[in-house]
């Protein structure tokens, strides 16, 4: 994959994407309240990969306390978030990501869905995604 950028709404936040390692699925709460749809689509970007070139974002913790998101201080459009679970990595959100053929690449297949047991029940599994009726859960090492 070509580098790839990612903007905000108003477009003062400016993020540059080295390379997309997977995208997912989220139907928790959360992430329903916070895009006002039935899921959220979030492309994992390991910290080496991901550039804030541009902008200041604002912060705060999760409502459930399991890691930090991040959103541009004047659109408040959610941008990132960091997950204690994850602490590698950043989850942007997809939906960010520039250019009209960005849902076209092969990378932004969703490889996994979380919170499965919250999916509408009139939304199909996405075919050959890793279903999880609860949130990500990390290999024991």
């Amino acid at each position: 994959m070509t580098d790839r950028t990612a903007t905000c709404l108003c477009g003062k936040c400016h993020i540059k994407l080295d390379k997309i390692s997977q995208t997912a699925l989220c139907h928790c709460m959360t992430c329903r309240k916070r895009t006002g749809s039935a899921f959220a689509m979030i492309a994992t970007i390991s910290n080496e990969a991901f550039h804030l070139e541009r902008g200041t974002p604002q912060s705060e913790s999760t409502p459930t306390g399991s890691g930090t998101i991040h959103y541009c201080a004047d659109c408040r459009c959610t941008l990132w978030a960091e997950f204690n679970i994850m602490p590698t990595a950043k989850c942007v959100r997809a939906g960010l990501i520039d250019g009209e053929d960005a849902f076209d690449l092969a990378e932004l297949k969703p490889a996994f869905e979380v919170f499965t047991k919250r999916r509408p029940h009139w939304w199909c599994a996405i075919e050959g995604a890793a279903q999880m009726e609860e949130g990500f859960k990390l290999p024991k090492t």
